[in-house]
């Protein structure tokens, strides 16, 4: 980050005097191998040096009215470059009616532009997934995608079962729960199975299992079920010392009780 090029040449005052920009927690942004998360290192295409060049900056008359809540790149695949947002939260003195009314029907002609009398298709790659040797506090993680093939507009979000108020169990972890996508977008989620300290305990009074249905729904279309499992490797960890003074094997090799 210290040889960035945009930052050196800020900091001589040579460009976007006044702007401000947070600070860069994501790796760089360009040059990807278009598809994929892999930096492009082909022989035959030109080499180039990882470089952060998608960024968010800003300028305020009054720097204290602004303040950027997050700054990250989404995990797309878009081009040879990953796009990057940027939440800011502005105090602002007044709106201006006239401009807002001007911005607010340019977003209503894009979404008319993909908006369509059809029910939207999808394609959901992922919807099972099934992890093996998941140990103690060792998150692992898989990817589920939400690919919009049609030509509308579609809106996704995960939905609890019934009776249920969270959309999966605790010891799985979804990192995002709802979006957007327009024709030909593709919304990629990572699934994450993490077995801390009260998820073993559950597991080891036999009270629960490492499986879940999570249900991902398409609004004007069907709902899809994502099948979710893994198999814990048992330890000590997440024991209580009863539990274990009560095995007479090795924790490693003693059974999971059956919920």
């Amino acid at each position: 980050r210290d040889k960035d090029q945009l930052n050196i040449e800020r900091a001589k005052g040579n460009v976007f005097q006044g702007f401000d920009e947070g600070v860069l927690e994501f790796a760089p942004t360009y040059k990807y191998q278009p598809g994929t998360d892999m930096y492009d290192r082909r022989p035959e295409k030109k080499i180039r040096a990882p470089a952060w060049c998608d960024r968010v900056l800003w300028r305020s008359e009054n720097p204290k009215a602004v303040r950027q809540v997050n700054y990250r790149c989404a995990q797309l695949h878009p081009s040879d470059h990953k796009p990057v947002s940027s939440l800011l939260t502005c105090e602002l003195r007044t709106i201006v009616e006239n401009a807002q009314r001007v911005v607010f029907q340019e977003l209503m002609e894009v979404l008319r532009k993909h908006t369509s009398n059809s029910s939207p298709v999808v394609e959901i790659k992922g919807l099972i997934i099934n992890l093996e040797k998941v140990q103690y506090e060792q998150p692992q993680v898989s990817k589920l995608e939400v690919v919009n093939t049609g030509k509308s507009i579609v809106h996704w979000h995960f939905v609890p079962k019934l009776e249920e108020r969270r959309v999966c169990k605790q010891w799985i972890t979804l990192s995002a729960d709802s979006g957007l996508l327009l024709p030909g977008e593709t919304a990629v989620v990572d699934v994450t199975i993490n077995v801390d300290k009260r998820a073993a305990q559950i597991l080891n009074a036999g009270k629960d299992s490492l499986e879940d249905l999570i249900i991902l729904r398409v609004e004007k279309s069907i709902d899809f079920h994502v099948a979710v499992s893994a198999t814990y490797e048992r330890s000590c960890y997440g024991m209580s010392l009863q539990e274990l003074v009560h095995t007479l094997q090795p924790v490693a090799s003693t059974p999971l009780p059956v919920p």
